[in-house]
């Protein structure tokens, strides 16, 4: 049985943009792919992620970043 949750994700990209949103994650299944594969550009020339970050949407925010608002 997967361990579906709602979390917030900040997204970093190499051309500077930042993202915050809310996605469904399988806490059970690797994030950083699910978050890459979801929001990373296969090609060569396309958008890169430098850094992300998420929580799960359900607790308290351990992470505020007011960049991403």
């Amino acid at each position: 049985m997967k361990d579906i949750r709602e979390c917030y994700v900040w997204l970093e990209y190499t051309d500077g943009r930042k993202v915050k949103l809310l996605m469904l994650l399988d806490i059970d299944d690797c994030v950083e792919r699910q978050i890459r594969e979801s929001f990373e550009s296969p090609s060569s020339d396309g958008r890169k992620l430098a850094d992300f970050k998420w929580d799960l949407a359900d607790r308290y925010q351990t992470i505020h970043n007011e960049e991403y608002s």
